[in-house]
């Protein structure tokens, strides 16, 4: 193989690796962040257990949709 094709694959592969790295550690950490600390909070559709965990994790004493 030529170096300019070994350098593609090369940086190919790590931009695979860093989007698949991405991804998980979206899918593992959720999409729930502060917009402003103690005060409002944003996130996709959490489910049962992610939105209990965040109300006791945060504080959280009320909820606006």
């Amino acid at each position: 193989m030529s170096r300019r094709l070994k350098f593609s694959v090369a940086i190919m592969a790590l931009l695979l690796l860093f989007s698949a790295s991405y991804f998980l550690y979206i899918e593992e950490q959720g999409n729930f962040h502060p917009i402003t600390y103690g005060e409002a909070y944003r996130s996709a559709i959490l489910d049962r257990d992610e939105l209990e965990y965040c109300i006791e994790k945060y504080n959280i004493n009320g909820i606006q949709c």
